[in-house]
């Protein structure tokens, strides 16, 4: 744009009237020369090449894309059946998994060890995305990029069934959507352990 801009001035002044630029030209071709020179500097006039059919015109061209790619949505990985066998192995933190009855964290803890040891993604959940209100029944599954901690991008997996009930057991439901269609959110959390 700036060489249109000086050759506007040029024109102007009455001077520049014969130069060629490398520019595009109504036409539709571009000058050969790498800078502007007159036509009687030459002799000849000057060597043309049609544009590309695809490029845009310069004024037109789109900005450069600066906005980061969208996060890639992992899958949500199947681990029912390593929470089933934490649920066989450790009855009693079944039956101790209900923190607002002196309940302790020992069933979470040891079902969210057991799946980091397979994928650091797995964590905990800020309940309804409420920071220091840890879910006392639901993990998270990390699926975007960048840090785990503090991500809204998570699957969220109920994994105590009947929680806090007569009859508590471990289960796998993915209440994610649940958890939108609701208005909320989860947020991933390592509860201060990693």
């Amino acid at each position: 744009m700036l060489l249109a801009a000086s050759a506007l001035v040029g024109c102007m002044d009455g001077e520049v009237g014969d130069l060629i630029w490398d520019q595009p030209t109504d036409s539709g071709t571009v000058a050969d020369s790498g800078a502007p020179r007159s036509v009687e500097d030459s002799g000849t006039a000057p060597d043309t090449a049609p544009l590309p059919d695809t490029a845009p015109p310069p004024d037109t061209a789109p900005p450069p894309d600066t906005a980061p790619p969208p996060p890639t949505m992992l899958p949500l990985p199947d681990m029912s059946k390593v929470v089933e066998a934490v649920g066989k192995a450790h009855p009693d933190f079944v039956a101790r998994s209900c923190q607002n009855d002196g309940g302790t964290w020992e069933l979470m803890d040891a079902i969210v060890d057991e799946l980091r040891k397979t994928d650091k993604r797995w964590g905990y959940n800020w309940k309804r995305g409420v920071l220091g209100d840890p879910s006392h029944d639901a993990i998270d599954y990390h699926w975007g990029t960048g840090p785990s901690e503090g991500s809204k991008d998570v699957y969220i997996i109920d994994v105590v069934v009947g929680h806090c009930g007569p009859s508590p057991a471990v289960g796998w439901i993915d209440v994610t959507e649940a958890t939108a269609k609701g208005g909320t959110i989860g947020i991933w959390t390592g509860r201060g352990r990693f």
